[in-house]
């Protein structure tokens, strides 16, 4: 069986990587070349198109940035003749009702769609050991879990189409908003006079440890990187997004309209393509105190 990726960009480029060295064979798009060649030196074939792709492809996985790239992707293979494609596994971020009618309609042309977000960050990517939720049953599942397990090694059967880019958002609300929040309290700390590094020893062995401060002295702390990491932009689609949700059930995420206004303006002052420590830089405008 051949398998198709689209999508090789931070996270889709190292996942791909990790399912040929596993020994699958593996067709490759990208609209950046330059990756599709990196791929190819690693026994991928690279593909001309989507067509293409679609053509001789049976699984395929997306990797994607917005829900409109992948509504395009789509349309293109659906638009494919003689397509071999059965399986389309979307690793995208995106909303739970895309999910469902991207599912809805390849249903119609006999393909089944699975929204399958991951959580991990680049690290997990790399060594192939990613959360994934994946919006199926278990009866599903068995048919992908062979490759997927190249990629991730805690995969989460959430019951139905959409679960999963549910339980993504809500992920993504939890991580941006604490993001945000450790922004902040190295701007006070700092302002306090005390020392980040002790600050956040402190914090990792106390009950207000996170995944954000026990990663930020690698990350942050010790090269002021505002490239590598989670881009405010993509924060803010997706705060936007589960915004969208709890407005469709008819309950105000209170916390979350005000992170969105913090990253509006963070993307006013020029920060959308930074990561989302590039908020300490807007703080430290605003208190004239830089803190490392």
């Amino acid at each position: 069986m051949k398998y198709g990726f689209i999508g090789l960009g931070t996270m889709g480029f190292p996942m791909c990587s990790n399912l040929l060295k596993a020994g699958y064979s593996c067709l490759v798009y990208d609209t950046q070349k330059e990756v599709v060649e990196k791929l190819v030196k690693l026994k991928a074939e690279g593909a001309k198109d989507i067509s293409d792709l679609a053509q001789k492809s049976e699984i395929v996985f997306l990797s994607l940035p917005y829900g409109k790239v992948v509504e395009k992707v789509l349309n293109d293979i659906l638009s494919t003749a003689n397509s071999q494609i059965k399986i389309i596994i979307d690793f995208s971020t995106i909303s739970p009702n895309e999910s469902v009618s991207f599912s809805e309609n390849l249903k119609n042309k006999g393909i089944i769609y699975l929204d399958c977000p991951i959580s991990g960050a680049l690290e997990g990517a790399i060594q192939g050991n990613l959360t994934m939720m994946l919006g199926c049953d278990e009866n599903t599942f068995n048919l992908v879990k062979e490759p997927l397990s190249t990629m991730g090694k805690k995969i989460f059967c959430t019951g139905k189409v959409g679960n999963g880019s549910a339980i993504k958002l809500i992920n993504n609300y939890l991580v941006g908003i604490n993001n945000i929040m450790v922004c902040e309290m190295m701007i006070v700390a700092k302002k306090l006079g005390m020392n980040l590094i002790d600050v956040f020893d402190i914090i990792n062995n106390s009950s207000g440890r996170s995944f954000t401060t026990e990663k930020l002295k690698e990350t942050f702390l010790d090269n002021r990187d505002f490239e590598v990491g989670f881009k405010v932009d993509l924060l803010y689609k997706d705060l936007n997004l589960i915004m969208d949700i709890s407005k469709s059930i008819q309950f105000p995420l209170l916390i979350g309209a005000n992170a969105v206004q913090l990253l509006e303006l963070a993307r006013s002052e020029g920060y959308g393509q930074n990561n989302t420590y590039s908020l300490v830089k807007m703080f430290e405008v605003m208190t004239d105190i830089k803190v490392n």
